[in-house]
Protein backbone atom coordinates (compact mmCIF):
# COMPACT_ATOMS: atom_id res chain seq x y z
CA UNK A 1 0.00 0.00 0.00
CA UNK A 2 2.95 2.41 0.64
CA UNK A 3 4.62 1.89 -2.52
CA UNK A 4 1.54 2.33 -4.25
CA UNK A 5 0.65 5.72 -2.89
CA UNK A 6 4.74 6.51 -3.29
CA UNK A 7 3.29 5.90 -6.83
CA UNK A 8 0.74 7.77 -7.17
CA UNK A 9 2.52 10.65 -5.74
CA UNK A 10 5.07 10.86 -8.27
CA UNK A 11 2.57 10.87 -11.07
CA UNK A 12 0.40 13.67 -9.52
CA UNK A 13 3.36 15.33 -9.12
CA UNK A 14 4.69 14.87 -12.47
CA UNK A 15 1.29 15.62 -14.05
CA UNK A 16 1.02 18.96 -12.05
CA UNK A 17 4.46 19.88 -13.04
CA UNK A 18 3.79 19.12 -16.53
CA UNK A 19 0.11 20.38 -16.71
CA UNK A 20 0.61 23.32 -14.83
CA UNK A 21 3.71 24.68 -16.67
CA UNK A 22 6.19 24.31 -13.46
CA UNK A 23 9.67 25.47 -14.30
CA UNK A 24 11.46 24.14 -11.32
CA UNK A 25 12.55 27.00 -9.71
CA UNK A 26 8.65 27.79 -8.39
CA UNK A 27 8.00 29.97 -11.11
CA UNK A 28 4.96 29.57 -13.32
CA UNK A 29 5.85 28.93 -17.38
CA UNK A 30 3.36 30.59 -19.64
CA UNK A 31 1.45 27.85 -20.77
CA UNK A 32 0.48 27.45 -24.34
CA UNK A 33 -2.73 28.97 -26.18
CA UNK A 34 -5.33 26.55 -27.21
CA UNK A 35 -6.11 25.53 -31.42
CA UNK A 36 -8.12 27.55 -33.23
CA UNK A 37 -11.65 27.04 -32.23
CA UNK A 38 -14.05 24.34 -33.66
CA UNK A 39 -15.78 25.00 -36.98
CA UNK A 40 -19.00 27.43 -36.52
CA UNK A 41 -16.70 29.57 -33.90
CA UNK A 42 -14.91 32.76 -34.63
CA UNK A 43 -12.31 30.81 -37.32
CA UNK A 44 -15.01 29.40 -39.59
CA UNK A 45 -14.76 30.38 -43.20
CA UNK A 46 -11.22 30.57 -42.75
CA UNK A 47 -8.12 28.66 -43.83
CA UNK A 48 -5.21 28.12 -42.36
CA UNK A 49 -1.31 28.74 -43.16
CA UNK A 50 0.88 26.52 -40.72
CA UNK A 51 3.79 26.45 -43.04
CA UNK A 52 6.17 28.76 -41.04
CA UNK A 53 7.12 26.03 -38.57
CA UNK A 54 8.00 26.92 -34.71
CA UNK A 55 10.41 29.45 -33.77
CA UNK A 56 12.72 29.68 -30.84
CA UNK A 57 14.33 33.23 -29.61
CA UNK A 58 14.73 34.98 -26.75
CA UNK A 59 12.94 38.36 -24.89
CA UNK A 60 14.69 41.43 -25.09
CA UNK A 61 14.39 42.02 -21.21
CA UNK A 62 16.37 40.76 -18.37
CA UNK A 63 16.47 38.32 -17.33
CA UNK A 64 16.18 36.62 -20.59
CA UNK A 65 13.22 34.54 -20.85
CA UNK A 66 13.15 31.75 -23.47
CA UNK A 67 10.32 31.81 -26.46
CA UNK A 68 8.95 29.07 -28.03
CA UNK A 69 5.99 29.70 -31.03
CA UNK A 70 4.32 27.76 -33.32
CA UNK A 71 1.92 30.31 -35.35
CA UNK A 72 -0.72 29.29 -37.99
CA UNK A 73 -2.24 32.31 -40.13
CA UNK A 74 -5.92 32.83 -41.34
CA UNK A 75 -7.28 33.70 -44.31
CA UNK A 76 -10.39 33.60 -45.79
CA UNK A 77 -11.27 30.07 -47.45
CA UNK A 78 -10.75 29.80 -50.63
CA UNK A 79 -8.61 32.86 -51.19
CA UNK A 80 -5.65 31.09 -53.44
CA UNK A 81 -4.30 34.60 -53.89
CA UNK A 82 -3.34 34.97 -50.33
CA UNK A 83 -2.15 31.45 -49.88
CA UNK A 84 0.27 31.71 -52.72
CA UNK A 85 1.66 34.96 -51.40
CA UNK A 86 1.93 33.50 -47.84
CA UNK A 87 3.78 30.63 -48.78
CA UNK A 88 5.90 32.53 -51.39
CA UNK A 89 7.13 34.80 -48.28
CA UNK A 90 7.52 31.67 -45.67
CA UNK A 91 11.22 32.39 -44.97
CA UNK A 92 10.36 36.56 -44.60
CA UNK A 93 7.10 35.18 -42.48
CA UNK A 94 9.62 32.97 -40.38
CA UNK A 95 12.10 36.01 -39.99
CA UNK A 96 9.05 38.18 -38.82
CA UNK A 97 8.19 35.97 -36.16
CA UNK A 98 11.39 35.60 -34.65
CA UNK A 99 11.77 39.17 -34.75
CA UNK A 100 8.56 40.25 -33.24
CA UNK A 101 8.42 37.66 -30.47
CA UNK A 102 12.96 38.73 -29.59
CA UNK A 103 11.55 42.32 -29.89
CA UNK A 104 8.90 41.68 -27.10
CA UNK A 105 9.20 41.32 -23.01
CA UNK A 106 8.26 38.13 -20.94
CA UNK A 107 5.53 40.67 -18.94
CA UNK A 108 4.22 41.75 -22.96
CA UNK A 109 3.95 38.27 -23.34
CA UNK A 110 1.50 37.01 -20.77
CA UNK A 111 -1.41 34.92 -21.29
CA UNK A 112 -3.39 37.82 -20.70
CA UNK A 113 -1.85 40.04 -23.65
CA UNK A 114 -2.48 36.81 -26.00
CA UNK A 115 -5.55 39.00 -27.68
CA UNK A 116 -3.60 41.83 -28.08
CA UNK A 117 -0.77 39.85 -29.50
CA UNK A 118 -3.07 38.46 -32.11
CA UNK A 119 -4.20 41.90 -33.10
CA UNK A 120 -0.92 43.59 -33.19
CA UNK A 121 0.30 40.54 -35.18
CA UNK A 122 -2.51 40.99 -37.52
CA UNK A 123 -2.04 44.33 -38.36
CA UNK A 124 1.42 44.42 -38.86
CA UNK A 125 1.27 41.45 -41.86
CA UNK A 126 -1.53 43.56 -43.07
CA UNK A 127 -0.34 47.32 -43.50
CA UNK A 128 3.89 46.35 -43.51
CA UNK A 129 4.65 43.14 -44.76
CA UNK A 130 1.93 41.36 -47.11
CA UNK A 131 1.17 42.67 -50.47
CA UNK A 132 -2.35 41.60 -51.01
CA UNK A 133 -3.02 39.15 -48.44
CA UNK A 134 -5.04 39.84 -46.18
CA UNK A 135 -5.00 37.93 -42.59
CA UNK A 136 -7.84 37.34 -40.76
CA UNK A 137 -7.20 35.50 -37.80
CA UNK A 138 -3.63 34.59 -35.69
CA UNK A 139 -3.65 30.86 -33.92
CA UNK A 140 -0.92 29.38 -31.69
CA UNK A 141 -0.41 26.10 -31.21
CA UNK A 142 2.68 26.94 -29.05
CA UNK A 143 3.43 30.07 -27.08
CA UNK A 144 5.83 29.08 -24.29
CA UNK A 145 7.73 31.71 -22.41
CA UNK A 146 9.99 30.25 -20.23
CA UNK A 147 13.07 32.13 -18.02
CA UNK A 148 16.70 31.19 -18.71
CA UNK A 149 19.24 30.62 -16.62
Amino acid sequence: MGKMLAAVSVVAVLVAAVGFGATGDGNRAMRPTEAPPPAGGPSAGLSWFTEIGPIDTQTWDTPQHMVSVAMRIGFEEGDSATLSELSGRRIELRDFTRRYFAGRSAEELRPENEARIRMEIIDMLNTRYLAGARVRAIAFDRLDVMETF
